[in-house]
Order: structure tokens, then C-alpha cells, then sequence
């Protein structure tokens, strides 16, 4: 049986994965992405191989939401419940 806190770390290490072959870079999961180095251009890259991978859409006004890896993994685990 897979729990909440076990998908969660399976997502988390899926967009680490993404982030970190996209943009080149180890990133912290806890801190704001843009601030650890990636632009707007990787972002994109980012969201959209995500939502080609998890077969969902962020919708366009949560990006000022999506500022961390945790964030973003917070709300791929919203919308898929």
C-alpha cells in the first residue's frame, strides 16, 4: 500500500530529476527556485515536462505559487487526489 507521505517523496524525486537534467543544477527543494539560479525559460521547460509526465495542466495563475520544488509537488498532490 502506498501512503501519502511515500508519493509525495516518489513526486518530489521525479521533479528534482526534471529540475536538475533541464536546468543543469542541484537544487534544494526547500528554497525559491529562481533564487538558486534557474530563469523563466528553464521554469517553462520545467512545468511543461511535468505536465507531459504527470498528464495534468497547471493552471496559468498558480505560477506565483510555484516558487520551490516542494511547492510544485505540493500541487501536483492536490489536483491528483
Amino acid at each position: 500500500m502506498l501512503y501519502v507521505s511515500d508519493h509525495f517523496i516518489m513526486v518530489k524525486n521525479d521533479i528534482i530529476k526534471i529540475v536538475k537534467k533541464i536546468s543543469r543544477k542541484n537544487i534544494n527543494p526547500n528554497k525559491n527556485i529562481f533564487q538558486q539560479g534557474i530563469d523563466s525559460i528553464d521554469f517553462t521547460t520545467i512545468i511543461l515536462t511535468i505536465e507531459e509526465k504527470y498528464k495534468m495542466k497547471f493552471k496559468r495563475d498558480s505560477y506565483d505559487k510555484l516558487s520551490s520544488i516542494n511547492d510544485i509537488v505540493k500541487y501536483i498532490n492536490n489536483i491528483k487526489k
